[in-house]
């Protein structure tokens, strides 16, 4: 009978995880996110901004071959910024005030959306950047001193594999991040 009392006793004694503290995590991992999102924002922009320079700086718009390999990688950026804007508007739309079920289920839609861009959308618009880079590379050769075009061809390689690995590894960061919160209603 004492180890019932016992029972009784510990049960009584444990400890809660308090509503209060749930919402902070969930507020701090959306805050890291939303940084996150913010710095990558910065770099396709910068990115972007900078391609947009050496278009009108190498009178792309004569060639169609520039024209077109460098609206493909423009374009990808572009792409990609205004969707991570329309997340980061969208992310603003969480109420942490409200019921943690009402809560849960715009996160789980948040991460299902969220995972399809970073799984799928995101490979597309990497590989039409790369492509785009491609299809400039005749203009390129016609263009540079062979020993320049070779630099080109090999450091390019060495970037986009660089950069393959990079967007991996931080897509699985955010998608693990998105798990962690969606576990805090859970436990």
């Amino acid at each position: 009978m004492t180890d019932f009392k016992d029972l009784k006793k510990e049960w009584k004694t444990r400890e809660l995880s308090k509503p209060e503290h749930s919402h902070n995590i969930i507020i701090a991992k959306m805050r890291k996110l939303k940084t996150q999102q913010t710095i990558g924002q910065i770099v396709l922009s910068v990115t972007a901004i900078i391609l947009i320079g050496f278009f009108f700086y190498v009178s792309a718009y004569t060639d169609s071959r520039a024209t077109l390999g460098l609206l493909l990688m423009i374009g990808s950026l572009l792409l990609r910024i205004i969707i991570e804007i329309f997340y980061k508007l969208n992310s603003k739309k969480f109420d942490f005030s409200q019921n943690a079920k009402e809560l849960h289920r715009k996160l789980v839609n948040y991460n299902k959306i969220r995972s399809l861009v970073n799984y799928i959308l995101t490979p597309i618009l990497f590989i039409t950047y790369i492509i785009g880079f491609v299809v400039l590379l005749p203009v390129f050769k016609a263009n540079l001193s062979q020993g320049f075009y070779t630099y080109i061809l090999w450091s390019s390689g060495f970037i986009f594999a660089f950069l393959a690995l990079f967007i991996g590894y931080h897509v699985r960061r955010e998608s693990r991040e998105l798990r962690d919160m969606k576990k805090v209603f859970e436990d």
